[in-house]
């Protein structure tokens, strides 16, 4: 679940140590605890479960600029985030209003223009 979220928000050597970290320990962890070894990543994404759902907001349906207005709170937590994210987006109606907007002009003139191929 938050695999994919991690992907696209760590830099690569960051993702490549982790991806070294596993493909070295893994084999002697299997070498020397056994099946044990599925347990500790068992747990670890049991661990990975609230820290999610506190610290990664939702970002469905959500343009570029929204997120903007969303990763502007001074705490890591989502209930501030979305707090944050509310007041800002009343106080400036227009940022959310125009990428909305710009959204739904694009998605008109795709439309139109794979109407215009048939």
């Amino acid at each position: 679940m938050d695999g994919w979220y991690i992907l696209c928000i760590l830099p690569t050597r960051l993702l490549s140590f982790a991806n070294l970290e596993q493909t070295l320990l893994c084999p002697v962890m299997f070498d020397s605890i056994g099946e044990k070894t599925l347990y500790i990543f068992a747990i670890s994404n049991v661990i990975t479960i609230p820290m999610v759902w506190a610290l990664y907001p939702e970002s469905n349906q959500r343009t570029l600029e929204e997120m903007d207005l969303l990763f502007a709170a001074k705490t890591p937590w989502v209930w501030d985030a979305e707090r944050n994210f509310a007041r800002l987006k009343e106080e400036h109606p227009e940022i959310a209003q125009a990428a909305h907007t710009t959204t739904t002009h694009n998605l008109k003139a795709e439309n139109i223009s794979e109407i215009d191929k048939v």
